[in-house]
């Protein structure tokens, strides 16, 4: 053996010997850093609605300290996936957001399990959390160990009920008890040869004794065995997570008028129940019974009202529009003046810099012994001070930039902030009106809060994510300047929290999804679809440089990117979050490690699926390390705000032009310059001149011969760890900072050096397409088409519950008579923002080839399907609902928001239940391909059936048609009363209920110009909803998670 593999040798037994010490001595006087992690209090929380703020407060930073290992879990099942016989189906699930919710569930708050993983955090981590640097030497060595310990270890296969394809292998413990695998893991970490370097890495970089890293090795195995075990319930986190986000996606506001609310209503009555039930199963069945009970039952409705039920709907919104109407004329917090005169805003085209102002609005409640809740809720400035300055360099390429005019607080100040108890507060997002007088969703509770609206973005703060299965935030996609329940951003305080998702513990994820809803608020759309069955390789977000995405990240691809994105951040970046930043604020569009091949889920269209995009599902360590948005994402978010909320476009330039600079303040003294070439990871210094194996060095060297991490010799006279872990005669040996490359320090990586293999090549990648050309504005249609009756000058592009775009004079709903949404500069927008246009224009008149108008084409179906299933407010009526508007939407090749469920309700008898929708074409004029290609469809509804929908529902086993008399031609005469009727009959796979069949009829009617409602042409014309247009109601534009 040549003096090199000496050296090596004997400090590796020496560090055993070492760790072999601390088992007789204590960890002060062994000179080692022992973690006792049985030492640490563990709060068994049972209830976590009625528990004390300080009670919830010490629950979320344990569920902080078991999320911040989820990575080196990850790190340490990895390997054993790929033994024979072995799975992935654990690694998607060892992700931050999903362990924090998995033991916040009502049989795992108090289970031991989490107060496992929660020891288990403290023996790897340590409190304080050990250094930066150490999280990655903490997952290679975690990866490299059980790399070791699949190939030398006997393992043992364990399986889940009714998942064969989901078993797993893991260290037989019942032949090798946790003495011996410990036993055997310490002596391969002494042989250089086996884990030699490993134990250099843990010693070096982490302080945390050999033999104590031995011996996490077994109780690691054992929480990975249990969580495996567990499965099934880590999966039912996980699916009821992104159900939460979707949920409140996924309806649009012409839905029936209890759909989203509902749909909030039982999540938020599912969170209420969250601490009283031991199983999930149950609870959820039960707590569907409960509100179907509590639900406004429909089942006395009699068939032949069905008929009635769009008149209903508009009386139900003509009394929202009443109400609306009262806090519009009394509101006084609202800004619609346009900047000074003498400023001219710049067209949407030159993308200029914004600087939008954001209210923050942190709703506080009462606690159980009379103090004020959330903990901590004083100190939201600073929480939101932080998350601003990460969003500003996120979204610097864009040229759109925020400050916090106001963050609003204090009691004292603003009482309405003061809910009367945490469950209020909790049930805020997602409650109703009817239900609650302090929800989100009511404008007489949200409209005295705001403040400079629609000036500045409000944002409310309120709940908690494992309270509602892990819903962050949303926002409304388009938003709304004129009903503030419909143009606000929500955000729980767990991602304000720096106990929370505001830390980079769990990757800054909290800044992350500020940006994320911000954007949907600025218009910009999910690349992958808008709802958890409509996933297509669709352009789903209307922006041609993101490429097209099969919906969001399967579990191979989550498990591959959640690696991959994990080594890019701290193996190329070094964990630095400074590094990491100034990349993403360089600049717009995919970043080159963000293009790989093995993520490709349309590989029929060009590019490969983004992990990083700020508007996607991911990790969190993916935004981390390959956040970005497009050039056409950019565009498009100013072009979207430009029209639908000019207000806050045009006051975002002023203040980017004017703005006042902050207030001196005085600089701190100037920090001392740190050559991290020359120090240790625990900033000690590098000897100038040390020797190892026979070869010398300077500073920061290249020591080892399996990695290109860098090592030195420290003075340990002036470095704390080596005076207490060295004798005085021996040299100590400390890793340098991960941003300490071979590079940057211009040293020469040793001889035989092993590199990890380079991921495997991409294929030659087709050239990209060029950002999207900006729209051209409409053309040819007449002045007389842009202003309203009264004069005021209409926008270019509107929406109207939900509906839209429509441009300049329109009639959503196909009526003869038109009308718009006028501009801010109308001096009575404020209280009459939708207006009638001149009464002698027609549709035909106002369309033009480049113009457009919407035809609605309205249908009902019957299904031979239990009502008692599909009640208001049960699971099963949102995602039957939900399944239904994405099928006809990919049928009828329109938007999902343009296809409107208007109702699910029971028919003649509780076998049948009847739906009723709305589907608005876009088109050009009475001759539009589309409304030719409508007709088509409903004829060949039997073969467009998409197997995603057939493999949920059943396929289509018969279809027949009437004849259709209509005409698509330019004459509105003839297509006036044509309609298609369609009936087929869908087979229903029900678990072990056996097949049963769903009768569905469907009567579609293509309703052109002049076609004239019996109760359009009853109603009396309002200055604010003019003759034939729909009235509004609460909730009528989708929110956006």
């Amino acid at each position: 053996m040549n003096c090199i593999g000496i050296q090596r040798v004997l400090l590796i037994v020496l560090l055993v010997q070492l760790a072999q010490a601390s088992d007789d001595e204590s960890s002060e006087q062994s000179g080692l850093y022992v973690r006792e992690a049985a030492s640490r209090p563990f709060l068994v929380l049972k209830d976590t609605i009625h528990a004390s703020s300080k009670e919830i407060q010490q629950f979320n930073e344990q569920m902080l300290d078991v999320a911040a290992i989820a990575y080196p879990l990850f790190g340490a099942a990895e390997p054993l996936s790929q033994v024979q016989g072995s799975s992935n189906a654990l690694l998607p699930y060892l992700t931050p957001m999903i362990l924090r919710l998995y033991t916040s569930r009502p049989q795992r708050a108090t289970s031991a399990i989490f107060k496992q993983l929660y020891e288990l955090s403290y023996s790897l981590l340590g409190s304080p959390q050990i250094s930066k640097a150490c999280h990655y030497d903490l997952y290679i060595a975690l990866r490299e160990a059980f790399t070791w310990v699949g190939g030398n270890i006997p393992l043992q296969l364990q399986e889940v009920p009714g998942q064969p394809l989901a078993s797993a292998t893991w260290p037989d413990m019942t032949k090798y008890p946790a003495q011996r695998l410990t036993a055997a893991v310490a002596d391969a970490l002494a042989n250089p040869a086996k884990l030699g370097d490993t134990a250099m890495l843990v010693s070096g970089s982490c302080g945390l004794a050999v033999g104590d890293f031995a011996a996490l090795v077994p109780n690691i195995s054992v929480a990975l065995k249990k969580l495996h075990a567990d499965l099934p319930l880590l999966q039912d986190v996980a699916r009821m997570m992104y159900e939460a986000h979707y949920a409140a996606e996924q309806s649009d506001g012409n839905s029936f008028s209890n759909l989203l609310s509902s749909r909030r209503h039982v999540l938020a009555t599912i969170s209420s129940y969250h601490s009283a039930s031991d199983d999930d199963t149950t609870e959820i069945r039960e707590l569907e019974h409960n509100v179907i009970s509590k639900s406004a039952s429909m089942k006395d409705i009699d068939a032949k009202q069905q008929k009635d039920d769009i008149s209903t709907l508009d009386d139900r919104r003509s009394d929202d529009l009443r109400s609306r109407r009262r806090l519009l004329l009394t509101t006084t917090n609202r800004v619609y003046s346009m900047p000074p005169s003498n400023f001219t805003p710049a067209a949407p085209a030159t993308m200029p810099a914004l600087s939008v102002p954001l209210v923050f609005h942190i709703m506080l409640y009462r606690d159980s012994n009379g103090t004020i809740g959330p903990s901590q809720y004083d100190q939201a400035p600073a929480f939101i001070n932080r998350m601003v300055r990460q969003l500003n360099l996120m979204s610097k390429p864009t040229k759109i930039q925020f400050f916090v005019k106001e963050v609003r607080s204090d009691p004292n100040q603003y009482p309405s902030l003061l809910l009367s108890s945490r469950s209020t507060w909790i049930n805020m997002p997602l409650c109703t009106k009817s239900s609650s007088s302090s929800c989100l969703d009511d404008p007489a509770f949200i409209s005295p809060l705001l403040s400079d609206w629609p000036r500045s973005i409000n944002i409310f703060v309120a709940s908690e994510s494992y309270m509602v299965y892990g819903l962050l935030g949303y926002a409304f996609v388009p938003t709304s300047d004129v009903y503030p329940d419909l143009g606000l951003v929500f955000m729980t305080w767990d991602c304000v929290s720096s106990s929370g998702y505001n830390s980079d513990v769990l990757y800054n994820e909290g800044a992350i999804v500020l940006m994320h809803e911000i954007f949907h608020h600025l218009g910009l759309g999910h690349p992958f679809g808008s709802s958890s069955s409509d996933y297509s390789c669709n352009d789903d977000d209307y922006v041609i440089d993101t490429p097209v995405t099969y919906g969001t990240l399967n579990s191979s691809t989550l498990s591959a990117a959640a690696k991959y994105c994990v080594d890019v951040f701290w193996g190329q970046y070094g964990g630095d979050w400074n590094v990491a930043y100034q990349r993403m604020a360089s600049g717009l569009g995919i970043p080159e490690t963000d293009m790989n091949a093995w993520a490709d889920s349309c590989p029929g269209n060009p590019g490969y699926d983004e992990l990083g995009n700020y508007m996607t599902y991911n990790t969190p360590a993916c935004f981390a390390a390959l956040g970005h948005l497009t050039a056409g994402q950019a565009e498009r978010a100013h072009y979207i705000t430009a029209e639908i909320n000019p207000i806050l476009y045009a006051w975002g330039q002023y203040y980017a032009a004017n703005a006042v600079p902050p207030p001196p303040q005085s600089s701190p003294p100037p920090s001392p310059y740190i050559d991290i070439c020359k120090v240790s990871t625990n900033n000690c210094p590098c000897k100038s001149s040390w020797s190892y194996g026979g070869e010398f060095y300077s500073g920061c060297g290249a020591v080892l011969t399996t990695s290109d991490r860098l090592w030195c010799a420290v003075e340990s006279s002036s470095c704390p760890s080596c005076s207490r872990n060295y004798y005085s005669w021996q040299t100590c040996y400390q890793p340098c900072d991960w941003r300490a490359t071979p590079q940057r320090c211009n040293v020469s990586q040793r001889t035989g050096l092993r590199l990890p293999p380079p991921l495997r090549p991409n294929p030659p990648r087709p050239p990209s397409r060029p950002p999207a050309p900006p729209p051209p504005p409409p053309r040819s249609v007449p002045e007389a088409c842009k202003v309203s009756a009264s004069g005021c000058p209409c926008r270019s592009t509107w929406y109207q519950d939900g509906i839209g775009p429509a441009s300049y004079c329109s009639s959503l709903n196909g009526s003869s008579t038109l009308w718009c949404q006028v501009t801010p500069t109308c001096t009575d927008y404020a209280t009459n923002p939708y207006q009638q246009c001149a009464s002698s224009l027609t549709a035909s008149q106002c369309r033009s080839s480049n113009g457009y108008n919407n035809v609605p084409v309205r249908g009902n179906l019957t299904i031979y399907y239990s009502c008692t299933y599909v009640e208001p407010g049960s699971l099963t009526y949102v995602r039957l609902s939900g399944d239904l508007k994405s099928e006809l939407s990919n049928i009828f090749n329109v938007t999902s928001r343009s296809v409107v469920i208007t109702s699910l309700k029971c028919g003649s008898s509780t076998w049948y239940t009847q739906a009723m929708y709305v589907t608005n074409l876009l088109v050009a004029g009475d001759s539009d391909p589309k409304v030719a290609y409508a007709t088509s469809a409903g004829n060949r509804l039997k073969d467009l059936i998409s197997r995603n929908f057939t493999s949920k529902w059943g396929s289509v086993v018969n279809v027949s048609a009437d004849s259709y008399t209509g005409s698509s031609s330019s004459s509105p005469k003839k297509s006036t009363g044509a309609g298609l009727s369609v009936f087929y009959i869908i087979g229903i796979s029900l678990g072990s209920a056996g097949l049963l069949l769903m009768l569905i009829s469907i009567v579609v009617k293509i309703i052109i110009t002049r076609r004239r409602a019996a109760h359009q042409a009853a109603a009396q014309p309002s200055a604010t909803a003019p003759a034939g247009a729909p009235s509004f109601r609460s909730n009528q534009v989708m929110p956006t998670s």
